[in-house]
């Protein structure tokens, strides 16, 4: 058996045992050496997330037809190779998806380099871990626990996902990702999965329905009174657990959002370092402090509230006024963002629009990045960026090597009397609810019919862990003339679909990249970003 023949006098090393099961699974004339192995081949470990998502699948399947396991049944050989065999590709998924390299230790080397497991038993769970920047991770207990447990809280595919959004949480600080670290904590307590340090108050989170809307902000008033009366004996002391330090931050990611999303527009989270060099004055590093919001162009100290509301004597400000207090401040420099809808079907008039050209090329210089960031020839390192790209009238695709700064003022003069033209480029899209990778499109249309809008694409890039997926595209006017044709612009907006289905039509399936991967229902808007349409402006 696999388990006896690579523990044998020549044995390899942690890496090369856990990466090797993998290998040997996949050729036939070993297949009969694990349990279940028909089963595991249709869960098809493909390195998506998705897979992980089959494998909840199997495990149900499992207890319902054969049941849970005895502790000891790694006791027979096919079943330990099965257990090794499943928590190997976790390993090599979640260490890719962390961006590190699949370091596997032994029980003796976790021994030897770390004190915490001097004290463990040398167990089977233990027989293995994952090393990712010396946090460690056990993913044969989580196996074992799936086929040995009924009745657990969460799937493996929650584990693992609970597991990446920790470390991420973890590594935000050395990494410089704050506004990933906040929508992530937001994630993991409205998942109700265990933070690292302990979840502080989930119980009273999950009663209090926090829905993002403006109601529930006297509703989560009422969660940090109860906090106050019965479980804040001093500031120190409450502040001693770490785990109550993620619940401000969590606290102060839930408001942020609400405000961002009631304002429609983006979000972006700093540490008080950065917050001092953007508005040239020294920002004390402190509790109060460790979390800045900028929502839109102003900056909100959204911690400072939660402590204040916590901490102070009096209560001096309730959650909702704060909100609102922000909303108005927002409201003067606001650009509000508005979701970007296939109006093919609704607009019968569609290609009567005077916008119909300018959007339809921009559906067609989408597909042509698009086949750049995940074409036949996908992307291999997370720091690759596009190159700004503008398609003017005609069949020519320009490539800037210089960055986006040139082309845009280009996009201005216009030298070239071009009727319309777009710019394509890559960005960070900071919505309310998430922060990521996205394409950057600058659309114009000159002359009498005046449109400038930027329409963002936003997507998870095949690094991300939930795998490669394109969201909805949003837009937003860049001048006061556009604002004015917003409502025709967002009615229009199905030409830019119809460039990009019309691009990719005859194309063979892997280059239909917006067919395969465009999920607008993936993770979807907040709801007051949903219901806002831009209306005809007389």
């Amino acid at each position: 058996m696999l388990s006896t023949a690579l523990h044998s006098t020549a044995e390899p090393d942690s890496r090369n045992f856990m990466q090797h099961i993998r290998s040997r699974f996949q050729m036939p004339e070993h297949q009969h050496e694990f349990y279940i192995a028909s089963a595991l081949k249709t869960v098809n470990f493909d390195g998506t997330f998705a897979s992980f998502e089959r494998l909840d699948q199997l495990f149900a399947a499992f207890k319902k037809q054969i049941g849970t396991q005895a502790a000891n049944f790694v006791e027979d050989p096919l079943k330990l190779n099965t257990v090794y065999l499943i928590s190997s590709y976790i390993g090599q998924f979640i260490s890719q998806k962390l961006g590190f390299d699949e370091k596997w230790q032994s029980f003796e080397e976790l021994q030897a380099h770390f004190i915490k497991f001097r004290d463990r038993p040398n167990n089977f769970v233990h027989s293995y871990a994952l090393n990712c920047n010396n946090q460690i991770i056990l993913p044969l207990h989580y196996v074992a626990k799936h086929f040995c447990e009924d009745d657990l809280p969460l799937s493996i595919s929650q584990e693992i996902e609970a597991i990446i959004l920790n470390y991420q949480i973890i590594f935000a600080d050395e990494r410089g990702k704050f506004t990933e670290q906040m929508h992530d904590l937001h994630t993991m307590y409205f998942k109700a999965y265990p933070l690292f340090c302990g979840s502080a108050f989930q119980d009273l989170v999950q009663i209090s329905d926090l829905d993002h809307s403006m109601a529930s902000l006297d509703r989560l008033d009422d969660l940090m009174r109860e906090i106050r009366l019965n479980y804040l004996v001093s500031i120190d002391h409450f502040l001693e657990d770490d785990a109550h330090f993620f619940f401000i931050l969590f606290l102060a990611a839930y408001v942020g959002q609400v405000i961002a999303a009631q304002a429609g527009t983006s979000l972006r989270w700093f540490r008080p370092e950065q917050v001092s060099q953007m508005l040239g004055q020294q920002i004390p590093d402190a509790l109060t402090t460790c979390r800045i919001a900028q929502i839109n162009a102003s900056i909100f100290f959204v911690t400072q509230h939660i402590c204040q509301f916590l901490f102070e004597p009096v209560i001096s400000e309730s959650s909702t006024q704060y909100v609102l207090n922000a909303l108005e401040t927002i409201k003067a420099t606001r650009n509000p963002i508005y979701l970007a809808e296939d109006t093919q079907k609704a607009n019968s008039n569609l290609q009567q629009s005077p916008f119909y050209e300018a959007l339809y090329q921009a559906g067609q210089l989408t597909h042509f990045l698009l086949l750049h960031i995940h074409g036949v020839v996908p992307r291999t390192s997370c720091e690759q960026s596009l190159t700004p790209t503008s398609y003017p009238p005609g069949n020519t695709f320009f490539s800037h090597i210089d960055g986006p700064d040139a082309p845009l003022r280009q996009l201005d003069i216009n030298a070239e009397q071009y009727p319309y033209n777009v710019l394509g480029y890559e960005m960070y899209a900071c919505l309310p609810h998430v922060r990521t990778d996205a394409i950057s499109l600058h659309v114009r249309n000159y002359g009498e019919q005046h449109m400038n809008i930027h329409l963002v694409i936003p997507f998870f890039q095949v690094f991300d862990y939930r795998g490669f997926c394109i969201l909805q595209p949003y837009f937003l006017s860049r001048d006061d003339i556009t604002s004015k044709n917003l409502a025709e612009i967002y009615h229009a907006m199905g030409a830019f679909f119809k460039g990009l289905q019309d691009s990719e039509r005859n194309r063979p399936a892997e280059s239909q990249i917006w067919a395969q991967y465009y999920q607008p229902d993936k993770l979807p808007y907040p709801k007051a970003m949903q219901q806002n349409i831009p209306a005809l402006v007389s």
